[in-house]
């Protein structure tokens, strides 16, 4: 495994070029309709063109006061096929993990998860969805009802 190293205000870290993120899909379970709603609007934030994706250089407008080797840590964390654009799929995840001006969290929105019982990690040491997740997730979906004698789905 690859170490980088960022320095965030005067604090030294070592960061992984595999930040454990949790996978898009993952997020989509983890997350209320209302977060994954905020989490869009955070990201057209950053679309300056309204393309759908976002580019190499509306990421360094957006961090313009990041150095380089920090802005290139952030594209190798988060952009999953070396396209050089993010889509909201690769974008989601890094977004716990990097603030709006690109610096590291010290402390991730996926740390809190996982502190909060939502995550853990498997033997590969990749994150995963712990029962209390898939719970939440299942009293979170509407409730399919079959009608008495009809068959019927009632939603």
């Amino acid at each position: 495994m690859k170490l980088s190293f960022a320095i965030i205000s005067t604090t030294l870290l070592f960061v992984s070029s595999e930040l454990p993120t949790p996978t898009y899909k993952q997020l989509e379970i983890l997350l209320s309709e209302s977060d994954l709603s905020a989490a869009k609007s955070r990201y057209q934030g950053y679309d300056e063109n309204k393309d759908g994706v976002i580019s190499a250089k509306e990421i360094t407008n957006k961090f313009e006061y990041l150095p380089e080797p920090q802005i290139d840590l952030y594209w190798k964390s988060c952009d999953l096929n070396v396209d050089h654009k993010l889509n909201f799929k690769e974008w989601l995840p890094c977004s716990g993990i990097y603030s709006d001006n690109g610096h590291l969290f010290e402390q991730t929105e996926w740390d809190n998860m996982i502190n909060d019982g939502y995550l853990r990690f498997d033997s590969f040491n990749k994150l995963e969805l712990t029962d209390k997740a898939l719970q939440e997730y299942s009293q979170r979906q509407p409730k399919i009802q079959r009608g008495a004698d009809s068959g019927e789905i009632e939603l």
